[in-house]
């Protein structure tokens, strides 16, 4: 599919998901000319408004349409870059699935609407383990900046940072009412108030 002399991200809003997933596969496979000129980023950000505004109107397919569509330029994005720099992009899908997930429903195992997948994500992530988590954010709490480079290192701030952030999107889904937490992911939320 070519693109017509107008912005990407304009272009973008006015297609259906599938002509924009035959283009966005066409940009990432190097087949559009122009493909290194366009922010992907910016891309996938549309594709998951797009997503949201389709799932706000109770529509299944176009909200997964798009939603993949999103999903696959975040980790193409994520996959050439370092892990640590990749976390904003796994962040937004994840972000993305959990919004979709409370407004459409969970479906079991199903590769967007499925909550384990979310859980797993979480706890295969996770950089360290609860009691340490408390014992970093108990310092912190104490301490506050003048712990750096005492007690805690700036990679342990960055460590329960990502944490809280991750937590978020466990919270949406406690929040509403879609994921009863099992005790084990319930310390790591009820963490979430003490990290920094």
């Amino acid at each position: 599919m070519e693109t017509p002399k107008i912005q990407p991200e304009e272009y973008l809003l006015n297609l259906t998901a599938a002509q924009a997933k035959e283009w966005v596969d066409g940009i990432m496979s190097g087949d559009q000319k122009e493909a290194s000129d366009f922010n992907l980023s910016r891309l996938a950000e549309i594709a998951a408004l797009k997503a949201r505004q389709s799932a706000d109107k109770n529509l299944l397919q176009p909200s997964i349409d798009w939603a993949g569509i999103s999903m696959s330029i975040y980790n193409r994005l994520a996959s050439d870059i370092s892990s640590e720099a990749a976390q904003p992009f796994i962040h937004s899908t994840m972000m993305l699935k959990a919004y979709l997930i409370t407004r459409l429903g969970a479906i079991k195992d199903h590769p967007i609407l499925g909550v384990n997948h979310i859980i797993k994500w979480f706890f295969d992530a996770l950089p360290t383990n609860i009691s340490e988590a408390k014992r970093k954010s108990a310092i912190w709490r104490a301490s506050g900046e003048s712990s750096l480079g005492k007690e805690l290192k700036l990679k342990d701030i960055k460590e329960l940072r990502w944490i809280k952030n991750q937590l978020t999107v466990i919270k949406l889904l406690t929040e509403s009412k879609i994921l009863v937490p099992n005790s084990n992911l319930n310390k790591w939320i009820s963490l979430w108030e003490q990290l920094p």
